[in-house]
């Protein structure tokens, strides 16, 4: 990871809503690719997969 995804990752965290709405948009195209919708009965699919990395995160 570099300086500025550090810091764009420490920003989400201490709640800046902007800084976590880009870090989702980045974050977007991994998690879909990994737990699709029909893929994954884990997590709910891309954005139950967002909502458990927001909750280990947090």
């Amino acid at each position: 990871m570099t300086d500025p995804e550090i810091e764009l990752i420490r920003r989400a965290r201490g709640g800046d809503t902007l800084a976590m709405a880009e870090l989702l948009d980045r974050l977007g195209p991994y998690v879909a690719r990994v737990c699709g919708p029909s893929r994954c009965g884990w997590c709910g699919g891309p954005r139950g997969a967002l909502a458990r990395l927001e909750r280990e995160l947090g």
